[in-house]
């Protein structure tokens, strides 16, 4: 199985960026699409972590959440489980407003 392993980098302005040339990326999408273990990948290139990624964990708030699928997939997931828990936080807040506007009166 592949991952990619998703955090937030503080960029290092001391490290070079690597460049590569199309067919070097291409070569390099093709190899590790037939890996067969387990490795991390960190890019900001969208398209190739679509490419070789078949599993995300994300790291947010010291917790990690395993994806399946490949980054476009993680980032509409990841957007799903963050409205369902913005709805559930605003139906608990509105529930205490009433419960406690109740207990007031």
């Amino acid at each position: 199985m592949r991952f990619l392993f998703c955090f937030v980098l503080t960029p290092h302005d001391s490290l070079p960026p690597l460049i590569f040339t199309l067919s070097a990326v291409l070569w390099l999408e093709e190899y590790l699409q037939r890996w067969k273990k387990t490795l991390v990948v960190v890019s900001h290139d969208r398209e190739f972590l679509n490419t070789v990624c078949t599993d995300v964990i994300h790291l947010h708030d010291l917790k990690l959440t395993a994806y399946r699928g490949n980054f476009a997939q993680f980032e509409d997931m990841y957007e799903q489980r963050r409205r369902e828990a913005n709805k559930a936080f605003e139906k608990c807040a509105l529930w205490s407003a009433v419960c406690g506007a109740a207990v007031l009166a």
